[in-house]
């Protein structure tokens, strides 16, 4: 994302394209210095949100004894194009939650510079703190997803490895077979 005057960013156009390969690859954000900063921010927040609810929503799914990963895939099939940004949800530790962390913070604290209400980014904001108090600060998402496996005492971790068994004997036809359950599987698994 970028944003600022035309003329200047005529004048970088060079290094940001030897850093984004192609400027489709870059989102203009008008509203002047900084407005890209903001959007970036928000897109963060939403990340955030998303991640919750999806750790919260898989730990549903294990508490109903449905396979995690099934549940996944279907959530992400019917949402398609629906949603309003697009969840890391195959929690590989890409960004460590204490980065969440601080970009839900300021988005709250802008939000309340402003006077504006922002409650389900406060509720994102003590997930994410009561995760990093229970010591799971760099695990990313999973430390999210390991939060309610405490809270609910139900293990989506196991539940997935549980369906990764009876994938194996082959014995479960629900599973997509494109691959995309296999590669959650792997990286679901938090110990």
């Amino acid at each position: 994302m970028i944003s600022g005057d035309d003329s200047t960013i005529r004048k970088v156009k060079a290094p940001l394209l030897a850093m984004t390969k192609d400027i489709s690859n870059l989102q203009r954000v008008r509203g002047g210095i900084g407005a890209a900063s903001s959007a970036n921010l928000i897109n963060q927040v939403l990340a955030g949100i998303h991640i919750s609810a999806a750790a919260e929503a898989l730990s549903f799914a294990a508490r109903l004894e449905l396979d995690p990963n099934v549940v996944f895939d279907v959530v992400e099939l019917y949402a398609g194009k629906q949603r309003a940004a697009n969840p890391r949800c195959d929690w590989t530790p890409i960004v460590p939650l204490s980065t969440s962390m601080k970009a839900v913070a300021m988005f709250i604290e802008e939000a309340r510079q402003l006077k504006l209400p922002s409650p389900v980014s406060s509720a994102t904001d003590i997930l994410y703190n009561a995760a990093a108090a229970n010591g799971w600060v760099n695990e990313g998402d999973a430390g999210v997803v390991r939060f309610w496996e405490l809270l609910t005492t139900v293990s989506v971790a196991n539940s997935v490895l549980e369906a990764a068994k009876v994938v194996i004997r082959g014995q479960n036809h629900n599973l997509p077979t494109n691959g995309s359950s296999a590669v959650r599987l792997r990286s679901f698994q938090i110990s």
